[in-house]
């Protein structure tokens, strides 16, 4: 019996690591989330330091003193008008069109609770708001309540919202995943 043993060499593909932290510039070490916007500068929010835009070479930092809704930072995304929306625990929404922000929390609006999660943009640029088990859709300057056959459906907390390639949105929770065709009314209460 003959065995024949052969090996075959590859070369590995080498990564270029660098890692950050408040040393090089990061307001504070942990990161809740991160978000590249649509003229790719990064937009990192933090457990504690605010919210920072990074352009690749530095930070710029932002936070609640600067006028953002709160320092801990649990969602972005960016509107259709390239604004940049963030939420914040215990603070609410910051919109930033690029030199102010506007602060939507439940002082200014009556329309939201304390501990917001998640933000998103769909592609009708309508932006949605989870707040544990309560979804809001933002129309007029306030976020509205989605209608209440859809929020009856929402049995746990919100943890995701994201759309398909057929614009159909999926939420997911702690207690499953609803799916809303593109096609359903999604009237808000008033």
């Amino acid at each position: 019996m003959v065995l024949s043993v052969s090996f075959n060499y590859t070369s590995a593909q080498s990564y270029n690591f660098q890692f950050f932290n408040v040393q090089e510039g990061l307001p504070q070490s942990t990161v809740n989330t991160i978000f590249q916007d649509s003229r790719g500068f990064l937009w990192i929010g933090t457990a504690g330091g605010g919210i920072c835009k990074f352009d690749g070479e530095n930070f710029t930092p932002y936070f609640s003193k600067n006028g953002i809704a709160g320092d801990i930072v649990t969602d972005i995304t960016e509107d259709k008008n390239q604004n940049i929306w963030f939420t914040a625990s215990w603070g609410g929404v910051t919109k930033f069109d690029g030199r102010k922000f506007t602060v939507f929390n439940k002082d200014k609006t009556n329309s939201l609770v304390d501990g917001n999660n998640l933000i998103f943009c769909d592609a009708k640029g309508r932006i949605w708001i989870a707040e544990n088990n309560n979804v809001k859709i933002y129309k007029n300057g306030v976020f509205n309540d989605i209608h209440q056959s859809l929020q009856q459906k929402i049995k746990g907390a919100v943890t995701k919202i994201i759309e398909d390639s057929k614009n159909n949105l999926w939420i997911t929770t702690a207690a499953g995943i609803i799916f809303i065709n593109e096609t359903d009314t999604l009237e808000i209460t008033t």
